[in-house]
């Protein structure tokens, strides 16, 4: 059952979305498909707990938000924030890229979770 989160989340990125969010595939979020470095946005104001490099994800940006929500941003080419930055919603925090082990072409793998784990990015943002 959805539950509203009470916070106003903006899309950090106009695509097309080429892969659903699906918890039975172990696919936490949703694909953007996207040129690469198109610039990504913050989709609420948070603070940056994560910003570097994974092998599998590419260099990946995690901000925390109220409310316990978080928001992760995959695969991207390059990121403009540091762990421990505030950042602003619509603020660029990242190009996107084509980086990581687990990617088949430039997008946005973009991530919501809360505490009780991951909500599908398309219940809370208009794409």
């Amino acid at each position: 059952q959805f539950k509203p989160i009470n916070i106003s989340l903006q899309t950090p990125v106009n695509g097309i979305i080429s892969e659903k969010f699906s918890i039975s595939d172990k696919h936490f979020g949703i694909d953007i498909v996207l040129k690469e470095e198109t610039p990504i946005k913050c989709v609420a104001d948070g603070i940056v707990i994560f910003s570097e490099q994974s092998i599998g994800a590419g260099h990946t940006v995690l901000v925390f938000h109220k409310n316990n929500i978080s928001s992760i941003y995959k695969h991207n080419h390059s990121s403009s924030v540091e762990k421990g930055d505030f950042v602003k919603s619509g603020q660029i925090i990242a190009l996107s890229g084509n980086t990581g082990e687990n990617t088949t072409g430039p997008h946005l793998h973009l991530e919501i979770w809360d505490d009780k784990g991951p909500i599908n990015p398309e219940d809370l943002i208009t794409f």
